[in-house]
């Protein structure tokens, strides 16, 4: 069966232990599928399914294979990682977002930073954190707001510095918004061995993620018909899909050979992430997301607010963190108040 024209003929159909496509115009069971034309997306979706790579009897059949283990190795000998971190947008528990870098279960000297601030309020922290812990790692580089680069800029420059980088076997990219709980989540990525792999973040108590399940007919948000099952874990595997942001790993390998094209998020027509997931979809490689384990969240920074006293405490509601942190934090403000 062709796809292009008829592609919304087409469905899944979960049979005992295997997947097979339905032709639900012509009830019809396909023996091939074609992805002819501008039906490629499609076909990845279709593809991590059918035949038997994921059923609701054993889950995802393919998880487990060509994964690159760690557990053997030195830590002089893990594979060296740019950590690339971006800050754009006065944003809430900033603090926490470095606890979390710090805590991530990582030799620290097999990492590398690239950290764009574009936002004076946060400058004193990105400051505080380097002062306090930059020396644990091989290497940093920190752009200031001062320098007037712009978000684009910022991001193609840090691809740059691990694709030019001989030592250089990952780029991880992570957004200011992005609060990671799992300490192991550069592990559990490294180790799946995929060319780009999303860890799955939702926010909490909506269904937004940092991934999109289908694109529109003009290359925008469109949800997949296993999006919410994927989101809400009643579907847990790796999926092929046409965009992920905010966080995600890149193999240096790609960089330097499918993605050497130094402007991957430059576009005069769509944002910086958009832009990157069209370049990597235009050269044939596939993103992934994972929701094999929990990640943590991505936060909200629509409503946050810098003209308060203590500014993330009014965020408590809107970006609820973990509770033992909140009410220690709570505890701690509440003290120095009634103290004066």
């Amino acid at each position: 069966m062709n796809l292009f024209v008829f592609s919304d003929e087409v469905v899944l159909k979960f049979e005992d232990g295997r997947v097979r496509a339905r032709n639900v115009q012509y009830d019809t069971l396909p023996v091939v599928l074609h992805g002819n034309g501008p039906t490629k997306l499609q076909m990845n979706y279709l593809g991590n399914y059918i035949p038997n790579l994921w059923t609701f009897e054993t889950g995802c059949n393919v998880c487990q294979e060509n994964l690159r283990s760690l557990s053997s190795l030195k830590e002089s000998e893990y594979p060296l990682v740019v950590i690339g971190i971006f800050i754009q947008q006065p944003t809430p528990f900033v603090t926490v977002f470095f606890e979390n870098l710090l805590k991530l279960q990582y030799p620290k000297n097999r990492l590398k930073l690239f950290i764009f601030n574009q936002e004076p309020h946060h400058e004193h922290q990105v400051s505080s954190f380097l002062q306090d812990h930059g020396s644990l790692y091989q290497d940093v580089k920190s752009i200031r707001p001062e320098g007037e680069m712009d978000g684009a800029a910022a991001r193609d420059l840090a691809f740059d510095m691990c694709r030019t980088d001989k030592e250089c076997d990952y780029f991880f990219n992570l957004d200011i918004q992005v609060v990671l709980k799992n300490e192991n989540t550069l592990k559990i990525l490294i180790e799946q061995n995929l060319p780009i792999l999303a860890p799955m973040i939702t926010r909490a108590g909506r269904l937004w993620s940092n991934f999109w399940g289908a694109l529109s007919a003009d290359g925008y948000y469109a949800r997949s018909e296993d999006y919410v099952d994927i989101v809400q874990g009643r579907r847990v595997g790796l999926w092929n899909v046409p965009y992920v942001s905010s966080v995600y790993l890149v193999k240096a390998s790609l960089l330097q050979t499918e993605l050497k094209d130094y402007k991957l998020f430059t576009s005069q027509n769509l944002d910086p992430d958009m832009a990157f997931c069209h370049s990597v979809r235009n050269k044939g490689v596939f993103m992934y997301v994972n929701n094999l384990h929990t990640f943590g969240r991505i936060l909200s920074t629509e409503n946050y607010k810098t003209e308060h006293l203590h500014n993330d405490l009014w965020q408590i509601f809107e970006n609820p963190l973990v509770s033992g942190w909140m009410d220690g934090w709570m505890d701690g403000w509440m003290d120095g108040w009634m103290d004066g």
